[in-house]
């Protein structure tokens, strides 16, 4: 019998085996989608961190319970694979060969092992792109809350604007660098050219479930740092307008307390 070591996991090659097997030849073979888009899910939620109230919420269940049934027979069929027999001792605890607990405010969490993560990739089971392990490099507002959709949204909309390729080919196309919001140009400033790219799409208008991400150069305005940071600030973000009218704003205000 081979014993679980939560400490040294599985390799990579092993969950791919032992994951694509499971989901050819499953036990519980009505609960293949469901298993997919479960792998998927976990994958994609922020800090790849799923908590059971999500699961259940994705799934439209009226309880815990069924999310936590299903994460369990997934893992089982997993571990079995793996050659494992039994996980936990006094209760088996399958979903540990997946993930480690995470403490989250909505309760129960699935932290994935990124070792499951990677088997992921590697069976084109999910778009890298949408790794919830790439956390935002901007300033999300921290007393922000998002439900799984808009937690999906965010993700697709951060995964846009870091889409290297179209992100060059926008900067190479614009006629200058400079802010759409302030002016501000590096160039001007430091001799070098540097700014970022924000996407223009509405949250409302990305559909959460959609794992491919189509960008048209309109779709992207050249920001500098700070403006971008503060067009993150809110949820959904802010407008160009909206930063622009702030902007004129605070500067009337300066101009009348001088």
């Amino acid at each position: 019998m081979r014993l679980f070591n939560a400490q040294n996991p599985p390799r990579v090659a092993e969950y791919v085996s032992a994951i694509e097997e499971t989901l050819k030849h499953p036990i519980h073979a009505n609960n293949v989608e469901k298993y997919q888009e479960l792998l998927r899910l976990n994958y994609q939620s922020a800090g790849r961190c799923l908590s059971r109230r999500e699961l259940s919420a994705h799934f439209r269940y009226a309880k815990h319970a069924p999310a936590n049934l299903l994460y369990g027979h997934l893992a089982k069929e997993i571990a079995v694979k793996l050659g494992f027999e039994q996980i936990g001792e006094s209760r088996p605890d399958w979903w540990k060969v997946l993930a480690t607990r995470e403490a989250s405010s909505e309760g129960f969490a699935w932290n994935l092992r990124p070792q499951v993560a990677a088997a992921l990739e590697m069976l084109g089971l999910v778009d890298p792109q949408m790794d919830g392990g790439m956390l935002p490099d901007l300033d999300i507002a921290a007393d922000q809350t998002f439900g799984t959709e808009g937690r999906m949204r965010l993700r697709i909309h951060l995964s846009r604007e870091r889409n290297a390729a179209i992100v060059r080919a926008k900067k190479e196309s614009a006629e200058s660098l400079a802010c759409e919001v302030c002016g501000f140009d590096s160039m001007r400033m430091y001799g070098e050219d540097y700014c970022e790219a924000h996407h223009l799409a509405a949250f409302s208008e990305l559909k959460a479930d959609t794992h491919s991400v189509t960008t048209s150069l309109d779709d992207l305005a050249i920001v500098c740092a700070n403006c971008h940071r503060i067009l993150h600030r809110t949820n959904p973000p802010r407008t160009l307008d909206q930063l622009r009218a702030m902007i004129e704003t605070a500067s009337d205000d300066s101009v009348r307390l001088g």
